[in-house]
């Protein structure tokens, strides 16, 4: 018998959970969280910078107001998880290595 979808669900955010913990992402907010899976998603992993408009335009973020994008960002920051790159003004983001 086929899964029900509200199995798969709860299956999926146990997993979820799972990689929050080993990712070190668990104390964060959910926006904070959006806002680094875009950047890892937009840079390839790491293999190319992300800009504030790809960030602002992207399907887990669009709905996050400036100031909230801005917030995570320097979140994420502080918490090394990301870098800013190039000038003060760049709009520039990369993974952490």
């Amino acid at each position: 018998m086929l899964m029900s979808s509200r199995k798969l669900y709860a299956d999926l955010l146990i997993l979820a959970h799972s990689m929050e913990n080993d990712l070190k992402l668990n104390n964060l907010k959910n926006s904070d969280q959006n806002v680094y899976a875009c950047i890892v998603l937009l840079s390839k992993d790491g293999n190319r910078k992300a800009h504030l408009s790809e960030i602002k335009a992207h399907e887990l973020t669009k709905h996050l107001s400036t100031p909230s994008i801005f917030n995570a960002l320097r979140t994420l920051i502080k918490c090394g998880l990301i870098k800013k790159q190039g000038t003060a003004r760049s709009g520039l983001y990369a993974l952490s290595t």
